[in-house]
């Protein structure tokens, strides 16, 4: 009865569509279209982190977000060893783990310079933590809504790491630990994941907002990190480009009031001359 009072709204202007929200196991899809669209991405995170192990041991830090890079490994170590997946994507994902664990290596010795409100011990635990967090959240989330190659989390996950790049960059004010290199390979390895989604889970229509999320982010990131190395000084391009020093590391010198020498005070002075 109350029911009834209540349909006097119109219909929805968007109805349900008949595709089912979640994505399918592999034998359902084609696989020449994922390994053909698939390949550039999992090529560019693998260049992506070997470029940004490189360039942190040059520059004595981390070259991807420290808390950012506990997410990361959290969702490629439960989609390749905790929960049975598509047999390809669990290759690609393991791989991605073992290369995630020279950047780990990194975290555990530079990360806590990007915080410096934090000890060394509490970064570490921060650390930890951010990763179980993230392990229960990439399982349970992939579990209940059926996400058979966890699209669903990985895609999530790639937003707040685009954006960590971003505030990772404002934060240290340089270079240090970046390259263009670095950047690029990392869009790759986003617009071929974007790509094979698109084909293989067509009317998901939430990847296209959160794809395109990931993409502008990437965008904006590459042109902040360009203007960056020019004004430092250096070609964007330069492989051999020097290296930038963590503000960390950076020499504190004294506050330039106390290195002054005192000035004798001027009422010392007339009384002088008075006498």
């Amino acid at each position: 009865m109350i029911d009834e009072y209540l349909r006097w709204l119109p219909d929805a202007i968007v109805p349900w569509p008949d595709v089912v929200p979640v994505t399918i196991p592999e034998h359902f899809r084609a696989r020449w279209i994922f390994w053909t669209l698939m390949s550039p991405a999992a090529v560019g995170w693998l260049v992506a982190y070997s470029l940004a192990f490189l360039r942190g041991r040059k520059d004595k830090c981390v070259g991807v977000p420290a808390l950012l890079v506990a997410v990361n490994f959290a969702w490629e170590f439960n989609l390749s060893v905790i929960l049975d997946q598509d047999t390809t994507q669990r290759h690609i994902n393991f791989s991605w783990a073992l290369f995630n664990i020279f950047i780990i290596s990194q975290v555990v010795r530079w990360g806590h310079k990007d915080h410096p409100n934090l000890t060394r011990r509490n970064f570490l635990w921060a650390f930890v933590a951010m990763f179980v967090w993230a392990s229960f959240m990439v399982v349970y989330g992939t579990i209940e809504i059926g996400d058979f190659p966890g699209t669903y989390t990985g895609t999530i996950i790639n937003i707040p790491l685009s954006w960590a790049f971003i505030t990772m960059l404002k934060s240290r004010g340089s270079s240090a630990g970046q390259s263009m290199y670095i950047a690029i390979a990392k869009m790759i390895g986003s617009m071929g994941a974007a790509a094979t989604v698109y084909a293989e889970f067509p009317g998901h229509n939430l990847f296209f907002v959160l794809f395109i999320s990931v993409h502008i982010l990437d965008a904006v990131y590459i042109r902040m990190l360009y203007v960056q190395i020019r004004k430092e000084g250096h070609s964007p391009w330069a492989w051999n480009r020097p290296t930038v020093p963590h503000y960390a590391d950076a020499p504190r010198t004294k506050d330039a009031a106390q290195d002054a020498p005192s000035a004798p005070p001027a009422r010392t002075e007339t009384m002088e001359h008075a006498k």
